[in-house]
């Protein structure tokens, strides 16, 4: 798997982020971002003018290659990895996504080598943000409640 980093000026978060997302990068810094519609100049439209006001900003654009020890595909190597290798160790038979790098048909030592020597290479995948209501949402919910039990009482 190829992951592309994207690089620019730290003034121009926004565009950064922006360039990314109209292009699929899923890397810009550290942050993790998913693909969206690119249109920096919210006009509704994705246009040249988008692609101008981008490139005016960016500073470079590389590329990462983890596939050679990236065992789950997820882009990075790290501790999915060696408990795919950990797990099925001693399999013969196995399959790439079972942990044999290698080829050589056996989840074994060589596999946790090659884990090693590329640990930490890639991207961690960021977990989504979880749904957390903010306080006045849940203000509002302790006033809407009082207030029933306070009709409920006067009734």
């Amino acid at each position: 798997m190829t992951r592309f980093v994207l690089t620019a000026k730290p003034w121009l978060l926004g565009v950064t982020l922006a360039l990314a997302l109209a292009f699929g990068i899923s890397s810009a810094g550290l942050a993790q971002i998913y693909p969206g519609s690119g249109d920096v100049n919210d006009d509704g439209q994705l246009t040249v003018t988008d692609g101008l006001l981008i490139a005016q900003h960016v500073e470079g654009l590389t590329t990462v290659d983890t596939s050679a020890a990236d065992v789950d595909g997820d882009g990075y190597v790290g501790g999915n990895d060696l408990t795919i290798i950990i797990t099925n160790w001693g399999m013969t038979g196995a399959s790439r996504e079972q942990g044999d790098l290698t080829g050589d048909g056996t989840v074994g030592g060589p596999d946790y080598t090659e884990v090693i020597a590329y640990w930490g290479s890639g991207t961690p995948p960021l977990e989504p943000p979880s749904i957390i209501p903010e306080p006045a949402t849940l203000g509002l919910l302790l006033i809407g409640g009082l207030t029933l039990l306070r009709r409920r009482r006067s009734s």
